[in-house]
């Protein structure tokens, strides 16, 4: 008789963990290693950026710094072209007007229209209408147009400045914490939003769509006509910023979130500041240094999921993986099976343990996958198992085993020739050491201590039969007492291995052994929730 494992005492322990990994990853192009965190404007190709040693232009694509002016300014907007850039001085009183070459063209203190002169004040903003050489000039409840290349003030509007100005191609908005003034690129005005609760920050697109967010971290839309907004079904409390296509929203935290689905997109991003290019096809995270990554890949942000329809029905006792299927922008699709959070509204008839969904009893059940920022739900039927009782099919395995000693329908048994035995190379270890090399033919492994002449033992993984919860009761009923028990109080690491792929793997905690046929045993070895896991003929 080969000898029973015993004494083997390693603690085992199962860690079923994954590596969080990003749906999108995002390539890094290049990197401005500047201290940067505000008083920054995206242009074309070009990064602008203005502190204590002046303003200076970076390339993108290679983080090269291009150009440094020496003026101690604070930057205020660049032209849609770039030929032209405004700042104003560090006491917000004096703009200055620069070309393509950074060299000054004007300071402007004052300007004066209709024989009335208008002087800045403090808080002095401008920017410049999109594809146009017009300044739009905030300052003392004023907005000056000042064309910059005819050298004057061509409409002036009396209005409250109190706020943050932006500009898009049909209007100009001066918004702070409790209104929004929107008026036309004539500085007439078009609608006042007021806000019922207290804003944070709000952001215009080039494409006249409007984003604005509260306090409470809920997300105001305004399509282009900006006459009615719609509620985003999400919310971030931090500052937001829209690309100028109003496809997606990056936060001050480093979030990012598609317009379309009002999802989260997960991506490799650090928790930094969000801008975008004109075109999208750049994001910039700004915390000190500014990281540029290209964002192609956006492509592969996922649009939708649904749970596998392969879990609809099930017969009670089987288990398996559970998975969801992903939409990409791209339209490809994807299987999960990782990082997925799973929910069951009736453990009774269906549960989920260490990644399984295990089928427990016949009845309905609704299971909720949730995967980064969707969640989807399906309802699931567990049928009766048509086959045999536990009880039965031991009774059956026993009187095979009796009659012919082998398992009920193996093709092999007990001292027939191994050479017969064609199939896959097969290996049960126990505490990852060796205790059985054989070859699986079928559901059973086969295998020979012999000099290999014939087949000394047979072993049949209860998963493989759909039996994995057969308690040691069922096999007492059945084969009666057992001639001598193993317990393992650590528990022991038992694998089974097909071919390349684990089959099988437990924590044992005992091992019973029954006589068949006289010179025959049976070995049972349970895991540690007390039920069969497989049964060895030898």
């Amino acid at each position: 008789m080969k000898k029973v494992v015993a004494g083997l005492a390693l603690l085992f322990t199962l860690n079923f963990t994954h590596p969080v990994s990003a749906s999108v990853s995002f390539p890094i192009i290049s990197q401005i290693n500047d201290r940067v965190y505000y008083n920054y404007i995206v242009r074309g190709n070009t990064f602008y950026y203005a502190d204590d040693d002046g303003t200076k232009l970076y390339d993108l694509n290679t983080g090269t710094l291009l150009r440094t002016d020496d003026t101690e300014n604070y930057l205020l907007d660049v032209s849609t072209d770039e030929n032209w850039s405004v700042q104003k001085d560090l006491y917000g009183q004096v703009l200055s007007i620069h070309d393509r070459f950074g060299d000054k063209v004007v300071d402007l203190y004052r300007l004066s229209y209709n024989d009335v002169e208008y002087e800045f004040e403090y808080y002095l903003d401008a920017k410049f209408l999109p594809n146009t050489s017009t300044l739009v000039i905030a300052s003392e409840d004023n907005l000056i147009f000042y064309d910059v290349v005819k050298e004057k003030v061509t409409f002036v509007r009396g209005i409250d400045t109190d706020g943050t100005l932006k500009v898009s191609s049909q209007y100009i908005t001066i918004g702070n914490d409790s209104s929004i003034r929107v008026m036309d690129h004539k500085g007439q005005s078009v609608t006042e939003i007021l806000p019922t609760e207290r804003m944070i920050s709000y952001d215009l697109t080039s494409s006249n769509e409007l984003i604005y967010n509260t306090y409470s971290g809920r997300i105001y839309r305004y399509k282009t006509n900006l006459e009615e907004s719609s509620l985003v079904p999400f919310k971030t409390s931090e500052v937001i910023d829209m690309d100028e296509s109003g496809t997606f929203v990056g936060t001050r935290d480093g979030s990012l979130y598609d317009m379309e689905t009002s999802k989260r997109i997960f991506t490799n991003l650090p928790q930094a500041r969000i801008a975008f290019n004109q075109d999208t096809s750049k994001i910039l995270v700004i915390d000190g240094a500014v990281r540029v990554y290209n964002t192609k890949n956006l492509s592969k942000r996922i649009i939708s999921m649904k749970i596998n329809p392969k879990l609809f029905s099930f017969i009670e006792r089987n288990e398996v993986t559970p998975s969801v299927i992903t939409t990409s922008k791209d339209k490809t699709s994807s299987t999960i099976t990782s990082n997925v959070t799973w929910r069951t509204d009736n453990s009774q008839v269906v549960y989920f343990s260490k990644e399984k969904l295990i089928a427990k009893s016949p009845g309905k059940a609704t299971i909720k996958a949730t995967f980064e920022d969707f969640t989807a739900t399906m309802s699931v039927t567990v049928k009766k198992d048509p086959r045999p009782s536990n009880t039965q099919w031991l009774k059956s395995q026993k009187k095979v085993l009796d009659q012919k000693g082998s398992f009920l329908n193996a093709p092999f048994k007990i001292y027939d020739a191994y050479s017969k035995v064609k199939g896959t190379n097969g290996k049960l270890y126990y505490n990852s050491e060796l205790y059985v090399n054989g070859i699986f033919k079928d559901s059973w492994l086969y295998g020979t201590y012999r000099k290999k002449k014939t087949i000394d033992e047979i072993i049949l993984p209860l998963s493989l039969e759909k039996r994995t919860d057969v308690t040691e009761k069922e096999v007492t009923s059945v084969f009666g007492k057992p001639k001598k028990v193993y317990k393992y109080e650590d528990g022991l690491t038992a694998k089974v291995i097909r071919g390349t792929k684990t089959l099988d793997q437990n924590k044992v905690k005992r091992i019973n052994l029954y006589t068949i046929k006289k010179n025959h045993t049976l070995q049972v070895t349970y895991d540690d929730k007390g039920h069969a896991r497989y049964m060895h003929l030898f």
